[in-house]
């Protein structure tokens, strides 16, 4: 699907933003970094205005077309990288590894010439996230339950029968 200039030009924009904010940057071990590193440096406010800057880009892509599992797969990439951001030390390193705005402008392009493949793909791999959540928020509550259970039954025991 050809794009218009005008939309041609956004995509462009994206990109140069989405490499400002990812690999601007060469560091001197060969790993490139952007502004969504350094700023995660930052405690709670560098991440808040990175994900707002991810988020602007999201928006800029449905503006363009982007269809909802595409959407939406976009912010998962960007929610991936605020839960590695939560994590002291491992934060850091995933802001430098994990590139959710190049992901998702890769991802951007690629449906902008291919709408239906990468609505498919995409549809797929946020059901797949959503099962694994549930998955996971499932086994949680199960080894809560389990955890409860014992703890219920020891401290009955030691109530009936004394310690």
């Amino acid at each position: 699907m050809a794009l218009t200039p005008e939309e041609a030009r956004e995509l462009a924009r994206l990109e140069r933003l989405a490499v400002w904010l990812d690999t601007k940057y060469e560091t001197p071990f060969g790993i490139r970094v952007g502004w969504d590193g350094i700023l995660g440096l930052v405690p709670v406010v560098g991440e808040i205005v990175t994900t707002l800057i991810s988020g602007y880009l999201i928006v800029r892509a449905a503006w363009l077309g982007a269809s909802t599992p595409v959407l939406l797969r976009m912010g998962l990439n960007v929610v991936i990288d605020d839960v590695i951001a939560v994590v002291p030390l491992v934060g850091w390193i995933g802001d430098f590894v994990w590139k959710s705005n190049v992901k998702n402008t890769d991802l951007l392009r690629k449906h902008l010439a291919d709408p239906e493949t990468t609505r498919r793909r995409s549809l797929a791999v946020v059901i797949v996230s959503a099962a694994v959540v549930v998955a996971a928020v499932a086994t949680f509550a199960l080894l809560v339950g389990i955890a409860a259970w014992i703890l219920g039954s020891a401290v009955y025991r030691m109530a009936t029968q004394g310690f």
